[in-house]
């Protein structure tokens, strides 16, 4: 059942916060400092000392930004100072530059480095590597951040710039896999020292190296190799033995940093759904073209209203292939896209969001003629999709 809150009428946003400040670590901030709270809806959480309580409520913008800081009846003024000198410590006041590191996995073999300003880089693991071709090739990722006094801000800072960081090479870098995920897992393995045996162990690739002061060193090592950017998106780059970058990377980066924020989340969601469909693989599964698609309507948005039905007067709205058509023929870069191809996309996104699932789903072994069919339209639409997303980035 809904919690409701008493509507207060002071916002005391400007008497506690200066400036932009994270609602969500504001949220946790207040909980540290009240010990009890709860969640009204999706953009609003209150707190109290005890249950029953209604001492604060904030409220935040559908963005994520702070919009009211209200008091409720069991607050207290006295309380104000000390709530703004534990913002001001675990929030808004610098900790430091600190650079924070995961495991990145790639179809290609990492033998340089690359650094993009002071935000992050990428180098090889010096620890094992793959003794053959295949898709978890390791190299390490190394990202800035601004630590916090506050442990669990810092790491949750961390992880939001190393996880936005992979979105983004995603969909810049076709050879990028995924960040290996913080949180372990475990599985049944062979015992390579018994023969014949299995064992269950925890999966994963360690690396010693999860926090540091500064950049590692890149004195040892070269830069990454670079290729021409017409040349890399439009060569099959995701199956080379060595990791190589465009050499727009950085630029192209530039252009990522410098979105709005409501283009940020839409670039943000299209790249993990682009990272879905690269994780749902092998080809031809039926949840990673479902997220091809669903990649290309999430830089789209909702359809656009286009006037008012002439018998009954209810507003009409383009259709959804009616956006997926005209955003194609828009951001398209190479080319161009027959009307055929775009129904024969859709109509089968369709078919499989109600229900229809490709036959290499169901029966993976032996010779398919249809199943073959599905698997060449999956590799076309991912080619699509890599190539829309970075249209509308470059063009955004």
């Amino acid at each position: 059942m809904p919690i409701t809150v008493r509507c207060f009428l002071t916002n005391l946003k400007n008497d506690i916060v200066t400036g932009a400040i994270d609602a969500d670590e504001l949220v946790e901030c207040m909980l540290g400092y009240f010990g009890y709270g709860g969640f009204v809806d999706e953009k609003t959480a209150f707190f109290g000392r005890k249950q029953g309580d209604f001492a604060l409520k904030v409220s935040c913008t559908n963005a994520g930004a702070v919009l009211k800081i209200e008091p409720g009846p069991q607050f207290d003024r006295g309380d104000l100072k000390p709530i703004r000198e534990k913002i001001k410590s675990e929030i808004t006041s610098a900790g430091g530059t600190k650079v924070a590191s995961g495991i990145l996995f790639s179809r290609g073999k990492t033998n340089g480095y690359f650094r993009y300003r002071d935000e992050f880089q990428l180098i090889p693991s010096i620890g094992p590597q793959l003794p053959y071709g295949g898709e978890q090739n390791p190299s390490i990722l190394e990202v800035s951040y601004e630590s916090s006094t506050n442990l669990g801000f810092s790491f949750n800072r961390q992880m939001r710039k190393l996880y936005a960081t992979e979105l983004s090479l995603v969909v810049l870098l076709p050879t990028v896999v995924n960040l290996q995920a913080p949180n372990v897992t475990s599985g049944w393995v062979n015992d390579f020292e018994k023969p014949g045996f299995t064992d269950y162990r925890q999966i994963g690739y360690v690396h010693p190296r999860a926090q540091l002061d500064s950049f590692s060193d890149l004195s040892s090592y070269s830069p990454i190799p670079t290729v021409g950017n017409e040349e890399f998106y439009s060569d099959d780059v995701a199956h080379h033995s060595e990791f190589r970058i465009p050499d727009t990377l950085a630029s192209d980066l530039d252009k990522i940093s410098r979105l709005s924020q409501d283009d940020r989340n839409k670039f943000l969601h299209a790249a993990y759904w682009l990272k879905v469909a690269g994780l749902n693989c092998p080809p031809a599964n039926s949840q990673a073209f479902v997220a091809l698609v669903s990649s290309v309507e999430a830089l789209i948005g909702k359809p656009k209203r286009t006037g008012h039905c002439d018998t009954c007067d209810r507003p009409v709205d383009e259709g959804n292939f009616a956006l997926f058509s005209s955003f194609i023929d828009k951001y398209y870069l190479t080319g161009n896209v027959s009307a055929k191809r775009k129904k024969e996309f859709y109509n089968l996104r369709s078919d499989l969001a109600h229900g229809y699932v490709f036959r290499r789903d169901i029966s993976p072994w032996g010779l398919k003629l249809r199943g073959s069919d599905e698997e060449a339209k999956f590799y076309r639409l991912h080619d699509l999709v890599r190539k829309l997303v970075l249209g509308w980035l470059k063009h955004i």
